[in-house]
């Protein structure tokens, strides 16, 4: 199959750190990690990916991860850590669901959530917009989050909201700043600002990528994979 390396180069690409942004973005966004309290995702969440489910620390720069739009989910390749740290010990919000899903994350991540009343839908099939979410340490018990469930967005109440200490901090990175995990929308943000930085950060990222197919690939390859959305549909 002629785009069989495609993955491959994703991967590599996304691998490496140096990328020349020319804004800063990057460099934004780690400089504001480093100066705030950690705010990821516990070692023990797990991602859903092509060959089924993986533990957070299972989980590599160029990995296929289950992600959502606004009504449909794919798989896109993990970017970059924000943080990774598989020793630190730290407190995380912990919410669990009326039917028992469960999620820990830190207090300052963002996570999307429907305000439910007595009587709400199940499904759903319209997502939360990226800029429509809110810190963990806001959540209350009685919102609702949003699960993938037998291939349809349901939504779940949260039942139980408990602050645990675990071992373990994981802040991944995706094309479209979503993630899903443990089956539930999350954000892969802990800072309001990120969200609209990022699409400028990826448009960079996506010519960058393009020109090194183009400098590093046949042109028959490049023909039937003209940009990295192309790419990312032929993989997922």
């Amino acid at each position: 199959m002629k785009l069989a390396i495609i993955p491959f180069l994703l991967a590599k690409f996304y691998e490496c750190r140096s990328f020349k942004t020319g804004d800063g973005l990057l460099e934004e966004l780690a400089r504001r990690n480093d100066n705030q309290n950690v705010r990821c995702f516990s070692t023990d969440s797990w991602l859903t990916t092509p060959r089924g489910k993986k533990r957070m620390d299972q989980i590599r720069v160029g990995d296929f991860v289950l992600t959502a739009n606004q009504t449909n989910a794919y798989f896109t390749p993990i970017t970059m850590w924000i943080h990774r740290d598989p020793d630190l010990v730290t407190r995380f919000v912990t919410i669990m669901t009326d039917y028992g899903k469960m999620m820990a994350l830190t207090a300052r991540h963002l996570m999307y959530r429907n305000e439910c009343e007595e009587f709400y839908d199940d499904f759903v099939t319209d997502l939360p917009l990226s800029n429509e979410t809110v810190y963990a340490e806001n959540l209350r018990v009685g919102d609702c989050v949003i699960l993938l469930y037998k291939g349809r967005w349901r939504q779940q109440k949260l039942q139980e909201i408990e602050i645990t200490t675990r071992k373990g901090a994981f802040a991944p990175m995706t094309e479209n700043g979503r993630i899903i995990i443990n089956d539930m929308l999350a954000s892969c943000h802990s800072d309001l600002r990120d969200v609209a930085q990022q699409s400028n950060l990826f448009n960079v990222w996506n010519n960058q990528f393009i020109n090194e197919l183009k400098t590093n690939i046949p042109d028959f390859i490049i023909s039937e994979a003209a940009d990295i959305e192309t790419i990312r549909d032929v993989y997922a």
